[in-house]
Order: structure tokens, then C-alpha cells, then sequence
């Protein structure tokens, strides 16, 4: 089954099968037939909220567990016997109504959805259309989501933190060449840190 592709081709060769254990003797292709079309109603059968299908892989398992079992229970144990009994068939048809076997035919659980982030906004939390996002503390030259443009840094020579607002002449927290509760009120292009928003200021 495992080489195989679609629900028809693997109906097909299931069916090959079932002919070519009738032929033996040992299991007849109307009961071995049963067993395939108890396989096909398992995925065919609408599932309970909040479980999927059946799938082609489930009922590969079942019926690899199904032929595991059953060669444990007939070894040496194969021919028909007289008046007809056939041993194999016998234990076969029982496996086919075990709860280890039938278990793996049943519908499994949908996947739990993806979490949703409900956290609000930080002061940093911008991407570059100055939309909200979460806080994050990312690589080197970015912070909260926000990228620093080329050459710019996030702290003055003495390590100091640069506001991102005043740069974009944002924040009204402070005075120029002043801090506040973001940083420092200085220009972020490297070595500059002049008391002007990058967007105002020369860089001379």
C-alpha cells in the first residue's frame, strides 16, 4: 500500500490480493473482501466535530497490525483441514473485530489552531510604515521590529540609548540634546549624535 497512490489504485491492489489468497485456500476473497470494505467505510464515514477523516495511512497500519497478528497465531497452523474448517480464515475474521486493530481505523483529533497574540503595543513596537507590533528585542540595528536606517546606531559613543521617536521628530518627551524615558534626544547616525532628529539634522 505504502507504493501506491489514491484510493482506487490501492482498492485495486487490495483486491489482486484478496484473489490471489483465495487461490491458496486459506482465506476465501469473499471474507478477505470484507475486511477491505470494513477499511473504506472507516474513511468514507463523516468524522465528530473537532476530529478529521480516516486516512489511507491509518488503514495501512491497521492492516499491517491486522497480518502481524495473524501470522503470530497460524504458524504451521495453515492448511485447510478436513470438512472444510479453515484455521487461517477463522483467525483472521476475529482479528478484523479486535479493539487494537478496529482502534487504529478510528478518527484522530484535529490540531489544536495556531495561539493568537493579544499583547498590546510597545513605545518601540513600529515597523517601517509606523504600524503597531509586539516588543521584541531582535539582531543588532533593530529594536522592537523597527530597522535603524543604513549607518545608524542604537547607543551614543558612551553607551547611552538613542529615542527612536525623537529621530523621526516624534517624541516631545524631552529637549533636544535631553533624555527621556526612551533615550537619549540625539541624532542615531553614527558618531554625529548631534541635538536634531535624523530627519532634520546634516550630519556635518
Amino acid at each position: 500500500m505504502s507504493d501506491l497512490k489514491g484510493e482506487i489504485q490501492v482498492r485495486q491492489a487490495l483486491k489482486r490480493r484478496a484473489l490471489a489468497v483465495d487461490l491458496t485456500g486459506i482465506i476465501t476473497f469473499q471474507e478477505h473482501e470484507r475486511w477491505h470494505e470494513r477499511m473504506f467505510e472507516a474513511m468514507a464515514k463523516d468524522p465528530p466535530a473537532g476530529y478529521r477523516r480516516t486516512t489511507l495511512e491509518q488503514c495501512k497500519e491497521a492492516d499491517k497490525l491486522l497480518w502481524t497478528k495473524l501470522s503470530e497465531l497460524t504458524r504451521g497452523d495453515v492448511k485447510v483441514e478436513v470438512g472444510g474448517n479453515r484455521p487461517v480464515e477463522n483467525h483472521f475474521n476475529q482479528l478484523c473485530l479486535t479493539p487494537d486493530v478496529l482502534m487504529l481505523l478510528q478518527p484522530l483529533p484535529l490540531p489544536p489552531p495556531a495561539p493568537v497574540d493579544n499583547r498590546r503595543p510597545g513605545p518601540y513596537d513600529r515597523d517601517d510604515k509606523g504600524k503597531g507590533k509586539g516588543k521584541t528585542k531582535n539582531d543588532k540595528g533593530k529594536k522592537g521590529g523597527f530597522s535603524l536606517p543604513e549607518g545608524c546606531v542604537a547607543k551614543t559613543g558612551d553607551n547611552k540609548p538613542i529615542c527612536f521617536n525623537f529621530n523621526w521628530n516624534r517624541c516631545k518627551r524631552s529637549t533636544p540634546g535631553k533624555r527621556c524615558d526612551r533615550g537619549m534626544h540625539v541624532c542615531f547616525k553614527d558618531k554625529c549624535f548631534k541635538h536634531k532628529p535624523f530627519v532634520e539634522c546634516t550630519h556635518d
